[in-house]
């Protein structure tokens, strides 16, 4: 994530709206662990398939990875166009 401007560039607002929220500490903690593995996820998805069923995570693999490197502007674009739209339109609403 911290080599990974996009990530970053999605994280740190996210993680601005959680410290805006004026929560319990508790609460700040955990809203800081999910969005943290919200944005791990990426990197967690393939581990965890490799622990929990490493047959099935060794076939699906070289799949996700053909169709990341044929479809990887068309997933980052989709991803941040959606999380710009979220951020405009809230930011909008507090005009």
């Amino acid at each position: 994530m911290l080599t990974n401007l996009t990530s970053l560039v999605l994280y740190m607002p996210a993680l601005q709206d959680a410290d805006r929220a004026r929560t319990g500490g508790s609460a700040m903690v955990v809203a800081v662990v999910v969005l943290f593995l919200f944005t791990a996820l990426p990197a967690l998805v393939p581990l965890v398939g490799r622990i929990v069923a490493p047959g099935a995570s060794a076939r699906a693999s070289p799949r996700l990875g053909t169709f990341m490197t044929v479809h990887k502007r068309g997933v980052t674009v989709t991803v941040a166009g959606i999380f710009g739209t979220y951020l405009v339109v809230r930011g909008l609403g507090r005009l």
